[in-house]
């Protein structure tokens, strides 16, 4: 339910004060009246704000216009091996992200029965866009925004190849397995 009136947060942590106004922002007072420490204001700020705008929010009445989509909660173990970087994962760690890649190959088999062969992943709010756009030494990427580049013409413009690379980065989020829906969220920084 959306309010009537709208609250502005201002940021003063960069050299000029910016604002932002909407009815999803609690005030400081609002916050704080929720028992939230000083220090953590703006973090709870934050993360009830992108809460307003996650794939629960929104799915069930976008569902007829969109992409199907197949969704289930993260325990808090798995939320917490995939947010460790790889090389800071225990044993325990691969273990559970084995049974998330099992639970997401599962999805994707059902899936596949329906004619459907690869998927796009990502978390309630955050998807992991930016992989494929800050990958630079991956071979195969490159590869395939050559390819996507010299799709339309030998002589490219520079608008065929700005629309080349984002067509490449975006078939490059297309996942099959498991296992590279996580290797693409582990190695997402959003």
């Amino acid at each position: 339910a959306m309010e009537s009136e709208d609250k502005e947060v201002s940021s003063s942590s960069r050299s000029s004060t910016t604002s932002f106004q909407s009815a999803q922002l609690l005030s400081n007072d609002e916050i704080k009246k929720l028992g939230i420490p000083d220090h953590a204001v703006e973090m709870y700020r934050r993360t009830r704000y992108q809460a307003n705008f996650g794939i629960d929010t929104w799915y069930q009445q976008l569902e007829p216009y969109t992409f199907k989509t197949t969704q289930f909660d993260l325990t808090w173990d798995e939320a917490n091996a995939l947010a460790r970087p790889e090389r800071l994962r225990t044993e325990e760690d691969f273990d559970v992200m084995s049974g998330l890649s099992d639970k997401i190959d599962k999805v994707l088999s059902q899936w596949r029965e329906n004619g459907i062969s690869s998927a796009f992943v990502k978390l309630s709010t955050r998807s992991p866009k930016d992989v494929t756009v800050y990958d630079f030494n991956n071979v195969a990427l490159q590869q395939l925004v050559l390819d996507e580049i010299k799709r339309d013409s030998d002589h490219p413009t520079d608008n065929d190849i700005v629309w080349g690379f984002i067509r490449a980065t975006s078939r490059a989020l297309k996942v099959s397995s498991g296992k590279e829906a996580l290797d693409l969220l582990s190695r997402s920084t959003r």
